[in-house]
């Protein structure tokens, strides 16, 4: 499906990453192993295949239809050249002002706890209205699953509640996707 998604005509890049993220979900029952592929695998891997098969990023000597190995594009610790903590969102209001299809990471101290060195911790697709869509959400979302690619409403991390108090010093960056080229 993101071969076709890819090639909408007139749909900017950041649509088409929201487009193939929400088709993933809704049609998890028809096609279960696209789905399954996405839930498993780790969640910053998933999101940046999601995008680069739905033309949003390119990664450099990786074709999204091969079915090869995508090589990493970040990891706990690389990721600032993608998700740089200028671009960090302050609010729930922030975060629906975003284009569809935005990915989002959430930067924080590594194993939660204050005075680690900051690492990312999660990544997931801005799909608007405040929700977003990733797997193994449950490290940042109390409502995630451990597994599952999966949609939820993203702006519970900036309210005081569960979602608040488990990610203490905790930011969340956004990047747009264009089609541009990430490694």
């Amino acid at each position: 499906m993101g071969h076709i998604i890819s090639q909408l005509p007139g749909v900017p890049a950041t649509q088409r990453v929201a487009l193939l993220a929400e088709w993933i979900v809704t049609n998890r029952h028809i096609d279960q192993s696209t789905w399954r592929n996405f839930t498993a695998m780790m969640c910053w891997d998933a999101v940046f295949l999601c995008a680069a098969q739905a033309g949003g990023v390119r990664i450099p000597g990786f074709d999204p239809r091969s079915g090869s190995r995508m090589p990493s594009v970040v990891t706990p610790l690389r990721y600032d050249h993608v998700f740089d903590p200028v671009n960090a969102i302050n609010s729930a209001n922030e975060l629906r002002e975003l284009s569809r299809g935005s990915l989002i990471g959430f930067v924080g101290p590594e194993h939660n706890t204050a005075g680690n060195r900051l690492v990312l911790r999660h990544v997931m697709i801005y799909t608007g209205r405040g929700r977003g869509i990733g797997t193994k959400n449950n490290c940042i979302y109390a409502a995630g699953s451990a597994n599952g690619w999966e949609s939820l409403d993203m702006t519970t991390f900036f309210a005081p509640g569960a979602d608040a108090a488990r990610n203490p010093g905790t930011i969340m960056v956004w990047f747009e996707v264009s089609g541009q080229p990430v490694f």
